[in-house]
């Protein structure tokens, strides 16, 4: 009979998911308080049974991804892989879900559209130094971080952040860089579309407020494949041949970073986060995840 037992035990052991405790970026356990600088909001404690990673930026189960199987059909890893990825899928439809139900007019498709226009106008005011704008779109841990470093520029410098807006149109057919600043200021409904903006996860999690009822927060995350153009000038005087400065000489910019004039592919993977129980609060850019 006991060997029997064993034997149960080692099974339900296979086939039940008891992951391991989880460690955040800054090596504090997930389920306690973190002292940490950045002003990310409380996480409440998993269940005992439940370890989910936080990063320091505030991004709850980061995304990952899937490592491609190589394991024959109908073998034990085969089976893991695909319990892996339908316990992802479960994830993210039970996040939609919950989300639908807090905000009867989300729509996926709406959402999708201004995610990207959210991360198109904040690069803009980024480089612009924008700050009310970033203030705006950026969540409360979030904006603190891109001030921060858009006040650590000199003066002389300016930064051009610009995305293609037909990926068959040559760079040397763009539109000026007035007509660029006069399309953001009159609003995001005119930004082109991304040539890919896909939907990788959804989560839903509960904050940790004192004397407030349960707080819920929803966290999506998206990837936009673009094309764009960043470039860095500096204003710099005009010298002479032996390479002193001439009085009076006049002040030109000189390219020292990225080139405005040759756009790259690029893949971006944003997290938007949206407190669920506040009627009044709407989506906010949270972190960028780097994936290798």
């Amino acid at each position: 009979m006991q060997a029997a037992r064993r034997a149960l035990h080692r099974a339900a052991e296979r086939w039940v998911f008891v992951p391991r405790p989880a460690y955040d970026v800054s090596g504090c356990r997930v389920g306690r308080r973190c002292n940490s600088s950045s002003g990310s909001p409380e996480i409440a404690p998993p269940s005992p049974r439940r370890r989910v990673t936080v990063l320091d930026s505030g991004v709850v189960d980061p995304w990952e991804p899937l490592k491609e199987s190589t394991a024959w059909m109908f073998s034990p890893q085969w089976f893991r892989d695909r319990k892996a990825s339908s316990v992802r899928t479960l994830k993210t439809s039970y996040a939609l879900s919950k989300v639908q139900a807090a905000d009867k007019v989300f729509s996926l498709v709406d959402i999708k559209h201004l995610a990207w226009c959210m991360h198109v106008r904040i690069n803009r005011a980024f480089a612009a130094q924008d700050f009310s704008t970033l203030r705006q779109l950026c969540a409360p841990s979030t904006f603190p971080i891109l001030q921060q470093a858009a006040q650590m520029r000199t003066r002389d410098e300016r930064h051009v952040w610009w995305v293609v807006p037909d990926p068959t149109q040559s760079a040397t057919e763009r539109e000026p860089q007035a007509s660029e600043q006069s399309l953001f200021a009159r609003g995001s409904e005119e930004i082109p579309d991304p040539d890919s903006n896909t939907l990788l996860q959804a989560r839903t999690f509960r904050l940790l407020r004192q004397g407030a009822k349960e707080a819920y927060a929803a966290q999506l995350t998206l990837e936009f494949r673009y094309r764009r153009c960043i470039a860095v000038y500096k204003k710099v005087k005009a010298g002479q041949a032996d390479g002193s400065e001439q009085k009076g000489a006049k002040v030109e910019e000189k390219l020292v970073a990225g080139n405005d004039r040759e756009p790259q592919e690029v893949r971006e993977i944003c997290v938007f986060q949206k407190e669920l129980s506040d009627p009044d609060s709407y989506w906010r850019y949270l972190a960028k995840i780097n994936v290798a």
